[in-house]
């Protein structure tokens, strides 16, 4: 069995404070009040034996009532502080994110933590951020309707799906419904081709000079990726996703009846 704590970052400050100060989290001495309790919380996790610490992903809170931002400076700075739990994101709001520079930031973060790092994802909640960091896919949070699930569902698949592929040892082509790799996915002429088909790695350049193919780097610390988590999971067709993919879903669920009929 694991252990997990799992925090919602939150400006410290009375009701009257948040009034009288606001907006409260554009303030340096209040910022800087919430990252020393989060390291307090994690130092504590730590001593007391849990596993993991996990946070979430939220921004635009100006009142700082939600403060989870993003979420891989969290981490790093959480690691630094500590010497044995695992650190992460629960989660990465994935439709929001590109997923190779997501991918590379969970890579290198479990790099330089040396393995201690936890990739949990999430769907979006709260349309006034996730709307407006997510216009690439048009996504919406999955709570609007139907629609919006299935959509969200369709995006979340698919850059989950890339991110996976940049942690493989092989280059790797996509030609998906809403991300390309390469750009365009017939290939770029590069003018670097014959250094790259010497030191890089094979298959990213083909014998006429063009990039077919490429190799995110660096790769996980932990092979093949850190532990993968999903956020709010309540469906049948999440569950049954996350198990194709080796993701632990995460239920959130207080009604143990509801989730063993689900």
């Amino acid at each position: 069995m694991k252990f997990i704590l799992h925090i919602g970052p939150v400006i410290p400050a009375s009701t009257n404070e948040r009034e009288e100060l606001r907006p409260i989290f554009h303030r340096t001495d209040k910022v800087q009040l919430m990252l020393n309790e989060m390291i307090e919380l994690a130092r504590l996790a730590e001593d007391s034996g849990f596993d993991m610490m996990t946070y979430s992903e939220h921004h635009f809170f100006s009142d700082g009532l939600i403060a989870g931002a993003n979420p891989t400076p969290h981490l790093l700075n959480l690691a630094s502080h500590t010497k044995r739990i695992k650190i992460g994101p629960l989660g990465y709001v994935l439709p929001t994110w590109d997923p190779i520079r997501l991918a590379e930031d969970i890579a290198w973060a479990d790099q330089i933590t040396k393995g201690r790092t936890v990739a949990g994802f999430a769907r979006g909640v709260f349309p006034h951020w996730v709307n407006t960091l997510g216009q690439r896919y048009q996504v919406q949070p999955s709570v609007i309707g139907k629609d919006a699930e299935l959509h969200n569902r369709e995006v979340s698949q698919e850059l989950f799906h890339i991110m996976k592929l940049c942690w493989i040892d092989e280059p790797f082509s996509f030609d998906g419904k809403y991300y390309k790799v390469p750009s365009p996915p017939d290939g770029i002429k590069w003018p670097a081709a014959e250094a790259a088909r010497r030191y890089g790695a094979p298959g990213e350049i083909d014998a006429d000079g063009w990039l077919r193919k490429i190799s995110p780097v660096p790769k996980p610390f932990q092979k093949p990726h850190p532990l993968l988590l999903q956020a709010m999971t309540l469906t049948q067709e999440t569950i049954a996703w996350n198990a194709r993919e080796g993701v632990v879903p995460m239920i959130f669920l207080p009604f143990p009846d509801e989730a063993i009929k689900g």
